[in-house]
């Protein structure tokens, strides 16, 4: 197995697990995936701060820093209209899965993360959601 085929396998396992894990933890464990993976793709497509996924990474940080039910909204919202590219309204079933169910990466929005990756690669996926943060 080559090193890509091993690091979507592994992202795959780590979108499975947010998707079927479901407490306050998770969500924000997610949301700075999303954020690190987001500053990968944004980087990657040249995207201005005017962009949807930039918008959806501002609204993910705000979250982040003051999480309540109205910043998570705003996260939402921003995150469904950068779609694919944020965890929010639509369907993130990985390639694959045979339907929405638990662990499909569309209960939690986690699929996301399989999209930056058609476009970044899996393995730069998992190392920016790895890297300490501020780095």
């Amino acid at each position: 197995m080559d090193h890509d085929e091993d690091a979507a396998r592994r992202l795959r396992r780590l979108i499975g697990w947010f998707d079927t894990s479901d407490n306050e933890w998770v969500t924000r464990a997610l949301t700075r995936a999303v954020v690190r993976a987001g500053r990968v793709l944004v980087a990657h497509q040249g995207f201005g701060p005017e962009h949807p996924v930039w918008v959806t990474i501002s609204a993910a940080d705000a979250f982040l820093e003051q999480p309540c039910g109205e910043s998570y909204a705003a996260y939402v919202a921003a995150a469904s209209r950068s779609y694919p590219f944020g965890a929010g309204e639509g369907c993130y079933r990985v390639h694959g899965a045979e339907d929405c169910g638990p662990g499909s990466g569309c209960r939690s929005g986690a699929g996301t993360l399989y999209q930056i990756a058609s476009v970044v690669g899996a393995r730069a996926v998992l190392e920016a959601i790895r890297r300490p943060h501020g780095r």
